[in-house]
């Protein structure tokens, strides 16, 4: 196909599918295997000289019109016209629904060049790269295989292969092309790819789980690898000059608000550290459903499987059972996942290492286990299908939308007609991550609330801000008598769960209440006039975040567990400059109703420790001006009789201390507004 072709297609597919027709797009014009008009049929067939995604099942669209006999399995769900992955609803309308909704991110994303928020979406790999090239005015590659690409991001010297995003590798091999036409040189690499012998030995089963994310013939356990912690730094990310003060937030308390105006890139630097600690996720088998009662293992018969552990026998001593924790059993696959050379090694060396590892969770070990254990380890990790779990990433962005009237939009609700009438909870996307992030302690998980104030935060978010001031668990519903469901009553946030809002400001928004401003951190985007100008003359200098080496995720969570034990830490000289700095505030604000309380000043303590393990090179002056500018300031608003002498009183008290230069630009703004509305607050 030449490049004139190409493009008159690519016109084609846009008459039919403009963004706007797609957010009323019917269902049957979505998937109809009697329509050559339906979206998918376009996508897979009429613009497959555009780039292929083919293979693998029609669950590679979230949702399709079936053909025949639906196969049913763990993770779908069918109405004996529809199937679907159970993960996008319990209905047709609820799964379509949530499909088209990604698809409408994934396009919109595309068109404005914001790629790395489509690594967070949830749809197939292929598929939604492939929607995001046909939405991208062709500035992307049409290269859209997952497992392909990274061979060719690999052959072509990019380090971290198998973990960097695809919007970073996209942008990578971009950078490779010198000048060339990017439908050229994607037919290049796409040839490449075909013509190696990977190409040749990935198999339709392959392409398969790989477009559909879910291997849904077998129960699986979705867990991240874990490794040991290193010490924390941020590094690649010397050209932001918001990251120390977002990341040390994130640190000091697990929820931060990014304000600003559209555009700015508030949910960029919040996606951008998600992706710095990312860590890839793994779907493997059950070892429950490798072990069986019956089962040889050298001289040992498995004689019985427990909740939590299996226990063996031998013909020797037939009545004396041997307990292998499944825990325990979980360390030295751990350990021989990533240290494969001990599998064959015979002694004590892998015992004593797993034994003495900061993580290990076991004091003690039973001498002779350790032989039958390694054989153990070697059955599941023999046994296991590694498969990127896409959607399964550690974050999770959420557009906020403006019917978010309770917490059933962000926690799920209870169904009383499900189950045969019996009931059932229906799991929101972000419980099931609440609940991912509770099994995997060791590593952060990011919660990202996109325009978080399109709807009233309180009526949805009050739940989530009360278990995190309390560590109480949230109440999700009360199970009625004769309910089977097997969701738990209550969810307790985990404390490797961060959330981060973004805020704008505009007619469609509401404000947000001082008990909000009160639990968080508020940092406010403001461009410099010339980095924003400077874009009409030359390129835009967006930096591209590379993932942080294996151990700095689990440093992150083990910093910000330190972090939280500071609380009562003495802070020496430090102390004496804040107890004055901040005494002056108190006493300013007390007048007018905008006092702060022991919260504020614990977590204005936990965030000078987490600015002091980030950059040690900051002063306490430094510190101040941060806290003041996200913790003191953003709860003043009001008219001018009301805050008037206030913001003056505050102004003169700060032109005393040079360094507070961000408080004092805050609050030159602030009375500027009042001077010219009679009315003015932070954001």
């Amino acid at each position: 196909m030449t490049k004139e072709e190409a493009k008159s297609l690519y016109n084609d597919f846009h008459k039919q599918f403009p963004i706007e027709k797609l957010k009323n797009l019917p269902i049957e014009e979505y998937t109809n295997l009697n329509r050559d008009d339906s979206f998918c049929y376009w996508l897979e067939t009429k613009t497959e000289d555009l780039g292929s995604f083919g293979g693998g099942s029609a669950y590679k669209f979230g949702i399709y019109k079936a053909s025949g006999k639906i196969k049913p399995s763990n993770k779908t769900m069918d109405d004996g016209v529809y199937a679907w992955y159970k993960k996008y609803g319990n209905t047709r309308d609820e799964a379509y629904k949530k499909v088209l909704s990604n698809i409408i991110k994934v396009a919109e994303a595309a068109q404005n060049k914001e790629y790395s928020i489509i690594d967070t979406i949830d749809l197939g790999c292929s598929y939604k790269w492939k929607i995001a090239y046909l939405y991208s005015n062709m500035s992307l590659l049409n290269f859209f295989k997952e497992v392909g690409i990274r061979f060719i991001a690999k052959k072509h010297g990019l380090e971290n292969y198998k973990k960097i995003p695809i919007s970073q590798i996209q942008s990578y091999l971009i950078s490779q092309a010198h000048g060339k036409n990017l439908f050229d040189y994607s037919s290049e690499l796409w040839n490449e790819w075909l013509e190696s012998d990977e190409g040749k030995n990935q198999t339709d089963k392959e392409l398969a789980i790989e477009d559909n994310e879910f291997d849904t013939s077998n129960e699986t356990k979705v867990y991240f690898k874990s490794s040991p912690a290193i010490p924390f730094t941020l590094k690649g990310f010397e050209k932001n000059k918001y990251i120390n003060r977002f990341t040390a937030s994130l640190l000091a308390k697990p929820f931060v608000i990014l304000t600003g105006n559209s555009g700015t890139g508030k949910t960029r630097i919040a996606l951008q550290l998600a992706q710095y600690l990312n860590v890839p996720s793994v779907n493997e088998r059950n070892p429950d459903d490798l072990f069986k009662i019956g089962d040889s293992l050298n001289e040992w018969t498995v004689r019985n499987i427990t909740d939590d552990t299996i226990y063996l026998s031998n013909e020797k001593e037939p009545a004396r059972l041997r307990p292998i924790q499944k825990d325990l059993l979980q360390e030295f696959i751990d350990f021989y996942a990533t240290n494969p050379e001990y599998l064959t090694k015979q002694g004590n060396e892998d015992r004593n290492l797993i034994k003495e590892s900061p993580n290990a969770r076991f004091d003690k070990f039973l001498y002779g286990f350790d032989a039958t254990i390694r054989v153990m380890a070697k059955k599941v990790l023999e046994n296991k299908s590694e498969v990127r779990y896409e959607n399964f990433r550690n974050t999770l962005l959420v557009p906020v939308g403006a019917d978010w009237t309770d917490n059933t939009k962000i926690l799920g609700y209870f169904n009383p007609l499900a189950n045969n009438g019996t009931g059932d909870f229906i799991k929101s996307e972000v419980l099931n991550f609440i609940e991912l992030a509770k099994d995997n302690s060791k590593i952060p998980f990011f919660l990202i609330l996109d325009e978080m104030n399109l709807s009233h935060v309180e009526r949805y978010f009050s739940d989530f801000l009360s278990a995190m001031e309390s560590g109480k668990p949230i109440l999700l519903y009360k199970k009625p008598e004769n309910c089977e469901s097997t969701v738990d009553e209550t969810i307790t946030l985990p404390k490797n769960l961060f959330v981060t809002g973004t805020v704008n400001i505009d007619e469609t928004t509401y404000m947000f209440s001082p008990k909000v401003l009160d639990r968080a951190n508020v940092i406010e985007f403001t461009p410099n006039r010339d980095d924003v100008l400077k874009i009409f003359s030359q390129k835009p200098d967006i930096q591209e975040i590379q993932p942080a080496p294996d151990g700095m995720a689990e440093a992150f969570v083990e910093l910000s567990e330190k972090i939280s034990n500071f609380e009562n830490a003495p802070l020496t000289d430090a102390g004496a400059e804040l107890n004055r700095i901040f005494g002056e505030l108190y006493d300013i604000l007390k007048p007018a109703g905008f006092e702060f309380a022991y919260r504020t000043t614990k977590e204005i303590v936990l965030y000078y420790c987490a600015a002091k393990s980030l950059n040690n090179e900051l002063t306490t002056l430094d510190i101040i001006d941060h806290q003041i500018v996200q913790k003191i300031l953003p709860k003043i608003h009001g008219n001018k009789k009301q805050i008037g002498e206030l913001l003056f009183k505050l102004k003169e008290m700060l032109s005393k201390y040079e360094k507070l230069t961000l408080s004092q630009e805050k609050v030159n703004s602030m009375i500027d507004k009042l001077e010219k509305y009679q009315y003015t607050s932070f954001i």
